[in-house]
């Protein structure tokens, strides 16, 4: 590979990794401020989703609701940021 290759290569690869940093963690920083979604989790009432966003593990009672609601709307808010910050 030439130079020219290697410096448009490492600028996306740069790019996807502080994504990644912003994408993890921000909404996990959020989620460690509220004593309410530590204690859902430990209960095993709600969990990480693969996209990112939580999710319910049983059947959430409406406050927990309402947390995961909140926590993904904010998620959303920091990933939709992030991509626009790239």
């Amino acid at each position: 590979m030439t130079k020219k290759m290697w410096k448009p290569t490492g600028l996306a690869l740069a790019a996807i990794a502080a994504t990644a940093a912003v994408a993890f963690a921000v909404p996990s920083a959020m989620a460690q401020r509220d004593p309410a979604y530590a204690a859902a989790r430990s209960a095993g009432q709600i969990g990480e989703q693969p996209d990112g966003y939580l999710g319910f593990a049983t059947t959430p009672t409406p406050a927990i609701r309402a947390l995961v609601q909140d926590l993904n709307i904010k998620r959303k808010a920091a990933y939709t940021a992030s991509a626009q910050s790239t």
